[in-house]
């Protein structure tokens, strides 16, 4: 049985310090200082957790079992590109974890910038493209399911 802060502190814990390091390596190829890496980093992460806190609590209304039928009807009935991992940012979540993940991913800054001092700039641009494949067709896969009221677990 898990206590209460290994539910706070998880996996996506690690996830976010991974992101962490990514923004990073993103944002060092507009040469910008470490100050400025972390405030801005920061603010977009923030602006991550409160879309997660709106999903988690008023779309979902962290209800697992309506999580479940969720993820169950999307996958019966759709095939649609990035959808297990799409699905996969469905899970239980309160404040608490998103306080941990938003630590995490300043810690993953911080790490970066240990570490890394001088980054080729195909490096900065390698995950700048990643980033903004992967996340546009997160964001047209969830516009699509939302759009065409797919959130409706009981809707058939």
């Amino acid at each position: 049985m898990q206590n209460h802060f290994t539910k706070e502190i998880n996996e996506w814990t690690l996830i976010h310090m991974i992101l962490g390091i990514i923004m990073f390596i993103m944002l060092k190829f507009f040469n910008l200082s470490f100050w400025s890496i972390f405030i801005i980093g920061n603010i977009i992460h923030f602006i991550y957790e409160i879309k997660d806190y709106i999903l988690h609590y008023y779309v979902f209304k962290n209800n697992i079992p309506y999580m479940k039928a969720i993820r169950t009807k999307i996958k019966n009935k759709y095939n649609l590109p990035f959808i297990k991992f799409m699905l996969l940012e469905f899970p239980p979540n309160n404040f608490i974890n998103s306080v941990f993940d938003q630590i995490g991913f300043a810690t993953g800054i911080i790490i970066a910038n240990l570490f890394i001092k001088n980054l080729p700039k195909y490096i900065s641009l390698f995950f700048i493209g990643l980033f903004l494949c992967v996340y546009s067709m997160k964001f047209i896969n969830f516009y699509f399911l939302y759009k065409n009221n797919h959130f409706n677990a009981l809707q058939d």
